[in-house]
Order: structure tokens, then C-alpha cells, then sequence
């Protein structure tokens, strides 16, 4: 058992927590409070600095009494769409393509301002025009999250098989395997060479990034927890993988088939 370094943990459940409070703020504004953008990435700023407070002042330090740790292929959900550049941000994400592009001129303001030589003095002001680039970038139109169906229905499955097996109703020891020496480096393997040939598709082309991301950052840090399902998988990200399930089947099954369709066009 090869489990990752207590430092290393402290620091990924401070930046982990960060992640998803600052994006569920941000999805928060730009659903409710889309007039005052700035007031929504001062929120994000605050809510993930707030988790580096000292001992039981921090909100990660509850949450993670409640929750242990976000997986990393969570985090990598919310941090790749803002780490790469506009034009690889569809590439670097599970969400549909409902992520409206930046307006051309704005963009390059944000570049511009970054660019200057007074950023010291500007830093205040800089720093909200980067949340909010951050906002425009990450923030979709509708008000859900949409994922790939097809990976929505494998991280489903894999969640209630393992839950079945945590909860003994399955006698597999699925999870113990998760700490195997040569199982769980085996297994990351082969989902990291997946993920490189699933970046030939541009469909499947934002999965393969966030599971590359995820396979990079296990086998090099073992984090979260040194368990290999914990770092592909967590409560929040399988509840958001059931959801997208359901709505993608939800979908079909309310879509028209064609045969129906022509029957019911005047003159066909």
C-alpha cells in the first residue's frame, strides 16, 4: 500500500475544496446573478482563499470531516476548462459545447491588462477581470452541467457497483483492490492509454483530457488517499454522473423517431 504524503494531502484538500465551492459560486452567478459578474468572481476569490485558513477556521477542514476528499477527476473537471486557452477549452472539458466563446475584443483586453507593466498597481482590479475571464470560460448557458453521456453511464455504474461492494451486498473487494501495488498501477495504465486514444476523437477528446489528468496526477502523488477509485470517482461527482444519465435517457425518450415524425407532417 503506497499511500500519498500527509502534506501533500493537507495542501490538495485546501485547493479540492476551493475548486468546487469557487465553481458552484460561479455557476450560482451565472445563473442568478449574471448583471453583476464581478460581485460573483469577488464570492469565488474569497470562498477559495477561505479554505487556506488555519486549523478548524478553514472550510475544508469540516468538509473534508464530512467528506474526506473531492476525487481529482472532479477537480480536473473544473480546473482544465479554465487552465488551457479558448480555443482548447471545449477539448478540456465534460460539458457540452453550451459554454458561449468570449467576445474577441474583451479577450484581448484581458490579455492587454495582463501584459502591462503596472500589474502591481492594478493587481485589485486585475484580479476580478481574471475571475470573471474565468467565468466566461467555464459558465455555460443552461442552468445544468452537462457531461458526455456515454462516460455519465460508466462512472454511474462504476459508483453503485462499488457502493454495492462497500456496503457488502457485493462480496468482490473492489474497493480493497484500489490499494493493490500492481493492480492499481496496472489499471491506471491502461485508463491513461485510453485517454491518449480517445484524444483522437473530438467528441470523447474532453473526456480523455480529464481522465490523462487524473492518471498523471495519481500515479505521481497517489493523492487523494492513495486508493485509485478514490482519485477517479466521489459522491458528488457519481450523484452529477446519475443526474446526467437520467437526463440524457429522459431525452431520448422524449425524442420524436423519424418514421413518427414524417407521419405526422401535413402532406407527407
Amino acid at each position: 500500500m503506497n499511500l500519498p504524503d500527509l502534506d501533500w494531502q493537507w495542501l490538495y484538500s485546501r485547493f479540492a475544496w476551493g475548486i468546487v465551492l469557487a465553481a458552484l459560486l460561479l455557476r450560482a452567478g451565472a445563473r442568478w446573478a449574471a448583471p453583476a459578474p464581478g460581485a460573483t468572481a469577488i464570492a469565488a476569490v474569497v470562498a477559495f482563499a477561505a479554505m487556506w485558513l488555519p486549523g478548524a477556521a478553514s472550510a475544508a477542514y469540516w468538509l473534508g470531516l464530512m467528506f474526506q476528499y473531492p476525487s481529482v477527476m472532479l477537480v480536473a473537471c473544473l480546473v482544465l476548462p479554465l487552465a488551457l486557452p479558448g480555443p482548447n477549452r471545449h477539448a478540456a472539458t465534460l460539458l457540452s459545447a453550451v459554454t458561449p466563446p468570449l467576445g474577441g475584443d474583451h479577450a484581448q483586453r484581458g490579455m492587454d491588462e495582463m501584459a502591462r507593466p503596472h500589474l502591481l498597481q492594478s493587481a485589485p482590479r486585475l484580479l476580478t477581470n481574471v475571475v470573471r475571464r474565468a467565468q466566461g470560460m467555464s459558465m455555460a448557458a443552461s442552468p445544468h452541467l452537462p457531461m458526455n453521456p456515454r462516460f455519465a453511464l460508466v462512472l454511474a455504474l462504476g459508483g453503485a457497483w462499488l457502493y454495492a461492494d462497500s456496503c457488502g451486498w457485493l462480496n468482490t473487494g473492489l474497493y480493497a483492490l484500489g490499494f493493490d501495488p500492481r493492480w492499481a498501477p496496472a489499471a491506471a495504465l491502461f485508463a491513461g492509454a485510453w485517454a491518449l486514444w480517445t484524444l483522437r476523437s473530438v467528441t470523447m477528446r474532453g473526456t480523455g483530457l480529464v481522465v490523462l489528468a487524473c492518471v498523471v496526477v495519481f500515479c505521481l502523488t497517489r493523492l487523494p488517499s492513495g486508493n485509485l477509485f478514490d482519485a477517479f470517482l466521489d459522491p458528488w461527482l457519481w450523484c452529477w454522473s446519475v443526474c446526467a444519465t437520467l437526463l440524457a435517457a429522459w431525452r431520448r425518450l422524449r425524442r420524436v423517431p423519424p418514421a413518427a415524425q414524417a407521419a405526422q407532417t401535413p402532406g407527407a
